[in-house]
């Protein structure tokens, strides 16, 4: 089995309506958020913050929650078992969105308590839910 860690974002923005998330659609087709693999020497938070740049044009305004969320799963590609961790990291963002299409093909904004019911993974469902209470809690 191999391991594979990654480092992500999950962008919040503030509308009118309350706090709203970013989720992404990857070329492979599934819903999630933006992330990718550390470049040598790259810190955690600097890979999340280049990947979520890279996917969406967008930057981190601030940290909303010091302590970031964990997704943990295994998937197999090729005939190789991978067990994955990645580590995201809550921020306020800002910009505009730009998508590098070689990697995402769509973007949407939606409420941080209906983003469960659009990302496709359990795991991804489970941040979703954390994220949710979070945002009950502390109205971020």
């Amino acid at each position: 089995m191999k391991k594979v860690r990654s480092y992500g974002i999950i962008p919040l923005k503030k509308k009118d309506d309350g706090w709203h998330v970013l989720i992404t659609r990857h070329y492979e087709g599934h819903w999630g958020f933006p992330k990718g693999r550390p470049e040598k020497d790259e810190q955690p938070l600097d890979t999340a913050k280049r990947e979520l740049h890279e996917e969406t044009g967008l930057d981190i305004v601030k940290l909303v929650k010091p302590e970031p969320l964990e997704e943990h799963y295994t998937f197999t590609k090729n005939d190789i078992t991978f067990d994955k961790a990645v580590t995201y990291y809550i921020a306020e963002v800002e910009g505009v969105v730009i998508l590098q299409h070689d990697e995402v093909l769509e973007s949407m904004w939606v409420k941080v308590e209906e983003a469960e019911q659009y990302v496709s993974f359990p795991e991804t469902k489970k941040l979703c839910a954390a994220l949710s209470m979070f945002n009950d809690q502390c109205s971020m």
